[in-house]
């Protein structure tokens, strides 16, 4: 039923129990980590992004001697992390840098102050969209507006590494000189003198200071220069591997950090200098300062610079569990919500006094809420969640079945047992089998990642796609020991996964089969994949879950009354 969580490779099946399961050990379509110094790593899918604040961008840059514009639709970088609550160092976001690691082993590492809001402000997007595009089948792009070339555009993110600055080195220059460390040729000294003998730069600088507005001219040697004379030494073979470094600047009691990529003239072209005269007076006796123009505060500007070390941040490839793989909320027919493992309750209908039983629940993965629906279309939104209109107040032919949310979370569709759609906020209609005489009625329905499709499915395992749903097969021509009561697509939107009463599951597509419910128990209700294809949870009406593949078992839980819907 939701395809934000679920992920799954082809199987085809028979009966209740599946005859195959591919396990070519292929990692799986549109999903992508953030992992490292952070709260909580999260996997999260391509079409989740839809549901963060959206920016777009038309960017161009050169590749080789050719210009090239594209057009991007995606959340900032930023907000993307701050999805995982990443642990901030004491001295502030400045002292983080992200990694970004593509499918095909292409990495580039950036300052976190580049696109902090309160620093270098670039508006760098993780994009699920490019030139109309849908990605949701592919991976994430990174992209960085504003660069010359595009090597920082990273294509196909699979992986993003929140780390922090490291300890500085503890060996102490003279006054006024500095050290040059790490990915570089050789550990170098450079005194004042020497940082005086290379080419120098002049800038003027404006920024809110602690006291308010501020303007310097500053003047000294661009890092770009001190890098070609210390020698950059990023990792041998690889396709633009200076772009992988990352810079810490450290004066012994303060830090920050600068990308490579961030200041070479091809690619972010900030010209960052170690400032050795300052409005006209020589910094000597002090040590050079380090200035980032265009920053919008001072916040990596750093007095009294001591050591420069090159960094070469390391992925973290670990794929971390999605944002549903912590526990479900089990919703009875009065609505009252049970949370099972680690899923939060925003509220629910505890008190109210309901025209008609509840009978579906859908949560948006991005923020924490979720939404109820009654069997008469009557519609409930809790946390985040938006109302958009219900079917309450009409006449239906026949009862509802489902409810399912758009990937922005700001519409959903109501689905009727005859296959009728109603579409309510940003969901729009692209068809059902209400005019259709079913030969078993509709149990649920599921948007495919981009939002402009869906799929319902009935209760012999037959599929209809919509829009730009995709049919991978079915049930509908195969004897069934129990009928179907759920199913849930792939990220990609290119598979699904059909669950039968007694737990039998049914994988089409690219989704991937990892096994079945041992309980056989003919009372299962809903299946709830894990985004990262590795395993899934199948709810029953007792509020027995169980736990299938490499999600972790949850406790039964005491509900009031049958479970008659579950969402994560």
């Amino acid at each position: 039923m939701r395809f934000r969580l679920a992920l799954i490779a082809v199987v085809l099946a028979a009966s209740s129990a599946p005859l195959c399961a591919r396990a070519d050990g292929a990692g799986p379509a549109g999903i992508f980590t953030v992992n490292g110094a952070v709260g909580r790593a999260v996997t999260l899918s391509v079409g989740q992004l839809a549901a963060l604040p959206l920016r777009s961008v038309t960017v161009t840059f050169l590749r080789g001697t050719a210009s090239e514009t594209h057009s991007y639709r995606g959340p900032l970088v930023s907000d993307v992390v701050a999805v995982t609550r990443p642990n901030l160092p004491a001295g502030g976001a400045h002292q983080l840098m992200l990694t970004f690691l593509a499918t095909d082993g292409y990495q580039v590492s950036i300052a976190y102050g580049e696109i902090d809001g309160g620093s270098g402000n670039k508006q760098a997007l993780l994009a699920f969209e490019e030139d109309g595009r849908s990605l949701a089948a592919d991976r994430p792009v990174l992209v960085m507006p504003g660069d010359v070339k595009g090597g920082r555009d990273v294509t196909g993110v699979s992986s993003v590494t929140v780390s922090a600055l490291p300890p500085p080195p503890t060996e102490t220059p003279a006054t006024g000189s500095i050290i040059v460390t790490g990915s570089v040729s050789g550990p170098k000294r450079y005194s004042f003198a020497d940082l005086k003998a290379l080419p120098q730069a002049t800038a003027t600088v404006t920024f809110t200071g602690p006291n308010g507005p501020e303007s310097h001219q500053e003047k000294g040697p661009l890092l770009t220069d001190l890098y070609s004379d210390v020698g950059l030494a990023p990792p041998a073979g690889v396709k633009e591997g200076a772009l992988r470094l990352v810079t810490a600047a450290n004066s012994g009691t303060e830090q920050t950090a600068v990308g490579v990529g961030e200041t070479a003239p091809e690619f972010g072209a900030v010209p960052a200098l170690l400032s050795l005269e300052e409005d006209g007076n020589d910094l000597s006796a002090t040590g050079p300062r380090l200035v980032v123009p265009h920053d919008q505060k001072f916040t990596r500007d750093i007095k009294a610079v001591q050591t420069l070390t090159v960094l070469n941040p390391t992925p973290n490839t670990t794929v971390a569990p999605g944002l549903a793989d912590r526990g479900v909320r089990l919703v009875n027919a009065n609505g009252i919500i049970t949370s099972a493992g680690g899923a939060s309750s925003r509220g629910d209908l505890t008190g109210k006094n309901l025209s008609a039983p509840i009978v579906a629940a859908d949560t948006a993965a991005i923020p924490d809420s979720y939404w109820l629906a009654g069997r008469d279309g009557g519609v409930f939104n809790f946390g985040g969640a938006g109302f958009y209109g219900s079917t309450g107040g009409l006449s239906l032919n026949k009862p509802i079945v489902d409810l399912a949310a758009t990937p922005t979370a700001k519409g959903y569709w109501l689905t009727a047992s005859d296959g009728g759609i109603f579409a309510f906020g940003d969901a729009a209609f692209f068809g059902s089998t209400g005019s259709l005489v079913l030969n078993k009625p509709a149990v649920a329905m599921a948007p495919t990642p981009t939002g402009k499709g869906y799929l319902v499915v009935a209760s012999d395992g037959g599929v209809f796609a919509f829009g730009d749903g995709r049919f991978n097969g079915s049930t509908g021509n195969i004897t069934l020991v129990q009928p179907i009561v759920d199913f849930a697509l792939t990220p990609s939107g290119n598979g699904y996964l059909l669950l039968a009463a007694d737990g039998g599951v049914f994988a089409f597509g690219d989704a991937r089969y990892v096994g079945r419910d041992p309980s056989t128990k003919p009372d299962a209700i809903r299946l709830i994949p894990s985004v990262t294809g590795t395993g899934y949870r199948i709810v029953h009406s007792d509020a027995t879950v169980a736990s299938v593949g490499s999600l972790p078992p949850l406790s039964k839980v005491s509900v009031n009354g049958a479970v008659v819907a579950a969402t994560a």
